[in-house]
């Protein structure tokens, strides 16, 4: 069950605040009366879920979010609006986990030593999942970026420093995969290949461009979907257990005052084991054009975390059940369009 929603009403901006007493008013009325059982998420999880909802969003995605909490009529409505993103967000960045959408572990190009790769790497096209990972290992020095061990291939080809392999006879390597921080579907509007055009052409669901400019915020639809997905700013390299945990939202960065520098951050402890306190990501190749993680990402994918993890709002088996969302729904709510409002 999430946690109850914060009092007094810590919002500002009327529209903000009229929203929130709405959602606590629900939260209030659920807590005090037996409501009936229902699939999906119960109701007082719908209630907490959009206050939190209103107190993650970015400015501009608040007064959006709180213009449509203020449009439900009932409190039927107001749970199917939650529901919605319920499902939409939780189902989207949980389905990558279950079905890859790259091969793992692409093979090594062949190189001598780093230089020669990355000369390689700078010819690759970035529509190249296997010169993106290979990228974003240059940068993390060829380690997880959350634990340090080293990848197996790049220490089996002696890829790393000398010292770094000769100095500790029980030096730690693993496998590593890519982990994309934002799914590469984000901006994929689903719809229900069996309906009518009209039905998918909802009323208040315009197109994703349409909606970022309503937003105001980067980034754009284009910078998170296609061949952009495979910028190393969206991608960091990851012991394939810990990528699966980050993936499956039981993982998730917070940042600090201090730049690139974040604290792990797990649904509990025994999912950081391995983890130290705090990671400072930096480019261990600083002369070469190789960027360093987008907080706006990594800030996102900690939102989508705090709010959509199975054991704090118990509403994985309902999502998992679900399957492939486009046998059920029409377009209702754009990904990319909804996530960059929490940006």
């Amino acid at each position: 069950m999430p946690a109850p929603l914060p009092r007094p009403n810590p919002c500002e901006t009327q529209v903000w605040r009229d929203a929130y007493d709405v959602c606590l008013s629900l939260e209030r009325r659920c807590e005090h009366v037996n409501t009936p059982p229902s699939n999906g998420a119960p109701r007082i999880v719908c209630a907490r879920f959009l206050g939190y909802m209103i107190l993650e969003a970015g400015d501009r995605g608040r007064h959006s979010f709180s213009s449509e909490i203020l449009g439900c009529g009932d409190d039927d409505t107001l749970q199917e609006l939650a529901r919605l993103y319920i499902t939409y967000f939780a189902h989207l960045f949980r389905a990558r986990d279950r079905t890859p959408m790259h091969t793992p572990a692409p093979s090594r190009p062949s190189c001598n030593d780093t230089r020669e790769l990355l000369v390689y790497l700078a010819k690759k096209t970035p529509q190249d999942y296997g010169a993106a990972k290979w990228k974003a290992l240059v940068r993390d020095n060829f380690r997880c970026a959350l634990t340090g061990k080293i990848e197996e291939i790049c220490y089996r080809e002696r890829l790393v420093l000398k010292e770094d392999v000769s100095a500790d006879e029980y030096l730690d390597i693993t496998a590593t995969e890519a982990a994309y921080i934002l799914p590469e579907s984000i901006t994929a509007e689903i719809s229900d290949p069996s309906a009518d055009n009209k039905i998918t052409k909802h009323d208040w669901a315009p197109g994703p461009r349409v909606l970022l400019g309503r937003f105001g915020h980067p980034p754009t639809a284009e910078e998170l979907n296609g061949s952009d997905s495979n910028h190393i700013s969206n991608i960091l390299t990851m012991d394939i257990t810990k990528r699966a945990w980050f993936n499956s939202l039981k993982l998730w960065l917070e940042p600090t005052d201090v730049p690139d520098q974040y604290t792990p951050a797990a649904i509990s402890s025994p999912y950081l084991s391995g983890v130290p306190p705090t990671i400072t990501f930096t480019n261990a190749h600083p002369d070469e054009d190789l960027p360093l993680l987008d907080p706006r990402y990594l800030r996102l994918h900690a939102i989508c975390c705090r709010m959509f993890c199975p054991w704090h709002w118990g509403v994985s088996k309902p999502v998992e059940q679900l399957g492939d969302v486009r046998r059920y729904y029409v377009v209702k709510i754009p990904y990319a369009t909804r996530l960059i409002a929490f940006m």
